[in-house]
């Protein structure tokens, strides 16, 4: 039994059917007016260009001869390139962050403070030209020393290692570190960025870099230092050669009495006195060693006459002005489409303009 007798069931109903048929029709209008509001816009814009056709002809033609005569004017080009440096006696984080410091002279376009303070040995205009300068480490990922890739975001560029337990039975177990991503010591990556009329001029500036890098005080202060120390370790291995090789003659000379006194007696075997058991053994080994550790560090000192050395020397890659160029055109044929707009419109615009100044 119906509780509201006054009330039918269709009254309290949703017809479901006709909400969907009316939102259809309502979605198809709406479609109708999009395409028709396009199709006029396209008719509007066909009918502007017919009018107006002679002055947009005029417009693009004028706007490639400005392409032309500006790429003609403008002999300047972008070219970016990175080189691979060592700096084997002088830490990394100093090399990086006196090439920030340069950097920010730099962004802050302020030559006149670089060649007043001579930080860069060359000429001001092509100073002018340096637009930034970015430190990158050469990092290693399967533990061969070599570079993998160059990382330029300092967040990213860190040492990743992964534990392994090893078992080790009755010893115990050990706990393994392998590398996962390292950096390489010694070497890192720096990019340069330029706006220069030849290539010649980016290499003068990498040149140039390199050259103020190198006569920095507190890097050659380091590096002087590092460079005493290797030369102090190894006139401290000539003197351990020495002293090695003075024991060995005597051992030699030993054993060889000792040989002697022996088949003296009869005996074919050599006894070998208290000299070799109360003292340390002599072994050819530890020669080999210290004279592999000389030729190490006569190496490094021999490439570490200056701060930072070039190893693969900057690579320019040339960035076209062909984007700047079309800009320049584009706003040139903007100036005439707004020009034309203004006349299609004069009347409309003056009769605003004469109810302004009436009020």
């Amino acid at each position: 039994m119906n509780e509201n007798p006054s009330s039918s069931p269709s009254e309290n109903e949703i017809d479901l059917l006709a909400l969907l048929v009316n939102a259809c029709k309502a979605i198809g209008r709406g479609i109708a007016i999009a395409v028709k509001g396009i199709g006029t816009g396209i008719m509007a814009c066909i009918g502007f260009c017919v009018r107006h056709f002679f002055w947009l002809l005029g417009g693009t033609v004028s706007g490639l001869l400005i392409i032309i005569l500006f790429g003609r004017l403008s002999e300047k080009m972008y070219v970016t390139g990175e080189a691979m440096l060592t700096c084997i006696g002088t830490p990394l984080q100093d090399i990086e962050t006196e090439i920030h410091k340069l950097n920010q002279v730099i962004l802050a376009k302020n030559a006149a403070v670089l060649a007043s303070e001579n930080m860069l040995d060359t000429d001001i205009s092509l100073i002018q030209s340096l637009r930034n300068l970015s430190f990158g480490f050469g990092m290693d990922i399967d533990n061969d020393t070599a570079v993998d890739f160059v990382e330029y975001n300092k967040a990213k560029a860190k040492n990743i290692y992964t534990e392994k337990t090893l078992k080790g039975g009755s010893n115990g177990d050990r706990i393994v570190k392998e590398p996962v991503q390292q950096k390489v010591p010694g070497l890192f990556f720096l990019k340069m960025e330029t706006e220069v009329t030849a290539l010649s001029d980016f290499h003068a500036l990498g040149q140039a870099v390199c050259a103020y890098l190198n006569r920095l005080p507190q890097l050659q202060s380091q590096l002087h230092l590092q460079r005493l120390e290797w030369e102090a370790r190894i006139a401290e291995i000539e003197t351990q050669k020495s002293l090695l090789d003075s024991l060995l003659r005597i051992e030699y000379f030993e054993n060889s009495r000792l040989k002697a006194a022996s088949f003296a007696q009869g005996s074919d075997k050599l006894t070998l006195s208290d000299y070799k058991k109360n003292g340390s053994p002599i072994d050819y080994e530890d020669l080999i060693n210290l004279t592999d550790e000389q030729a190490r560090l006569e190496t490094m000192l021999a490439k570490t006459r200056q701060v930072v050395t070039i190893q693969s020397n900057f690579v320019p890659v040339p960035a076209s002005l062909r984007v700047k160029k079309v800009w320049v055109g584009l706003i040139w044929v903007g100036i005439f489409i707004v020009s034309a707009l203004i006349y299609d419109f004069r009347k409309p615009i003056g009769q605003y303009i004469r109810q302004q100044r009436q009020k």
